[in-house]
């Protein structure tokens, strides 16, 4: 394991990592992850070293850790959700949020409802 138990329990289950390039390390998160911006990810003592083109391997120090931080342009979320203005009684409604940006790289989560109209209202006299 790369990952020291406190930062392998809190990046989920299950994580893995994969070597992009020889200087490239992806974290893949997995499910119920509690990593935040600012949070501080371990690496176990000379677990991982460098094999970056043209040098020899080289273990890295026993004390690694990297500081999570936001992307320079962090692009909040905007939901759009697509869909006809006026429906009739006995027509289908088919809505779409495609359009939405902001997800972070992750799919978005949907969930709907709906709120009864109420129709019997007292007729003013």
């Amino acid at each position: 394991a790369l990952l020291t138990s406190n930062s392998t329990q809190a990046a989920g289950h299950p994580t893995h990592c994969t070597w992009i390039n020889p200087l490239t390390l992806l974290l893949h998160l997995g499910q119920g992850f509690s990593l935040h911006f600012h949070d501080t990810v371990a690496f176990r003592p000379n677990s991982i070293g460098s094999a970056a083109v043209g040098s020899s391997p080289t273990i890295l120090p026993t004390k690694t850790s990297i500081l999570l931080q936001p992307p320079p342009y962090f692009q909040k979320p905007e939901v759009r959700i697509n869909g006809p203005r006026v429906v009739g009684p006995c027509e289908n409604v088919e809505l779409s949020i495609g359009q939405s940006t902001g997800g972070g790289g992750r799919a978005w989560t949907v969930e709907w409802s709906h709120i009864p109209q109420r129709t019997d209202y007292a007729t003013p006299p």
